[in-house]
């Protein structure tokens, strides 16, 4: 407790939860698990030895907390966890079931100690103190989130290349096409980016208190996380 700042006088164990594997095969998938469900905190201290195994790097293994357990619409805050670039992660704020928050980490190239290959095991911790959550990977900190933060601005994919030599028909309407698609996925990204936006701008992001669970988030093909030494701490008030 003392590494994350939080005095271990002010506070108790909530649990300490047996190992947990959880699996998932589902396009775009959720799973999470808990055998303490209806423990509610407020701030916390949550912890576990996350090992994982999936096909994609943009899948990986999560934390949600201060949740309203609603499964279908959640209110909540989840931390997720994922092998891309080597290690990233995200703290995510859900209102009714919507993203409506997000502020990524490259979890890489701050800890020096984290491994983004499969089959590798990493140490996740978040600390939540009123509305600031820091989070840890490995001991060392990633960064503390305020979910009040407005969303990042939108960041659009490069067009595509002109070809050397536009005067080659098949060169030409290869890359019309290309444009033409870009065009599309940029309209595409920028219409979500705005509705969410929108979202963000009227939903509430204050949730005080809630349960905790621990999952996998696959964005295609399995995923499987397994978590180990995990508990949870109760900071008093």
């Amino acid at each position: 407790l003392s590494l994350y700042g939080v005095d271990p006088t002010r506070g108790q164990l909530a649990w300490m939860h047996p190992p947990l594997r959880v699996e998932i095969d589902q396009y775009m998938g959720r799973k999470f698990d808990n055998q303490f469900p209806t423990v509610v905190v407020q701030d916390f201290v949550l912890s576990a030895d996350i090992t994982w195994d999936t096909k994609y790097g943009a899948a990986g293994c999560a934390f949600v907390f201060r949740s309203d357990g609603n499964q279908a619409k959640p209110n909540q805050y989840m931390v997720w966890m994922t092998r891309l670039t080597d290690g990233r992660i995200d703290f995510l704020v859900f209102a009714e079931g919507e993203i409506v928050g997000v502020k990524d980490f490259y979890a890489n190239g701050i800890d020096p100690n984290f491994k983004g290959a499969n089959g590798a095991t990493n140490r996740l911790a978040v600390v939540g103190q009123g509305k600031l959550f820091t989070i840890y990977t490995n001991g060392e900190k990633i960064g503390t989130v305020d979910p009040e933060t407005p969303l990042p601005p939108l960041v659009l994919p490069k067009p595509p290349a002109k070809p050397p030599n536009m005067l080659d028909p098949v060169a030409r309407a290869a890359y019309e096409r290309a444009v033409a698609e870009y065009r599309q996925l940029v309209s595409k990204l920028k219409n979500e980016y705005d509705r969410r936006l929108a979202l963000s701008k009227k939903a509430n992001k204050n949730f005080p208190a809630g349960i905790v669970a621990m999952g996998a988030v696959a964005e295609s093909g399995y995923t499987m996380c397994e978590f180990n030494n995990a508990w949870l701490w109760q900071i008093a008030p």
